[in-house]
């Protein structure tokens, strides 16, 4: 698609539960404990940002809305846009599939956005494969460092 500088998602990475009052934010929609990791690749799958600092139960859009990139785009420091998937909000710089495409138009725009966002979802599976420590079959500890 023209104009797309990058693709957006996050990804749950599984971890045991970090224990203390607050366990129970690290349960993600799942219902196991998870770091959620929100990403963005280029049209080359070259992951340009990444976020690892949020628990598993805090939504994809919150954590980009309270992103520098975020910040960065709203400011018009990018030329272009981002791809998401329906979770997150469509604004000027972040476009979003259309939820009931009606036209021959729509229906192509949300084919072209689904098969270039798709980019994002093949990253997190390449780095799955890749890296087993991010596979959801191995649970590990996590331990909190204050910057």
């Amino acid at each position: 698609m023209p104009g797309v500088i990058g693709c957006l998602d996050g990804t749950l990475i599984w971890i045991r539960s970090p224990g203390g009052p607050d366990a129970e934010l690290y349960r993600g929609r799942k219902g196991y404990f998870a770091l959620n990791v929100m990403a963005v690749c280029d049209p080359n799958m070259m992951i340009f940002n990444i976020i690892v600092n949020w628990p598993g139960s805090a939504h994809d859009s919150r954590i980009f809305r309270e992103s520098d990139l975020c910040d960065a785009l709203e400011r018009g420091e990018y030329r272009g846009v981002l791809l998401g998937d329906k979770g997150y909000r469509c604004t000027s710089y972040l476009f979003t599939p259309l939820r009931q495409p009606e036209t021959a138009r729509e229906r192509r725009y949300n084919y072209a956005h689904t098969r270039t966002r798709n980019l994002i979802e093949w990253t997190f599976g390449i780095l799955k494969t890749r890296f087993a420590v991010l596979d959801k079959s191995h649970k590990y500890h996590t331990t909190t460092h204050k910057n």
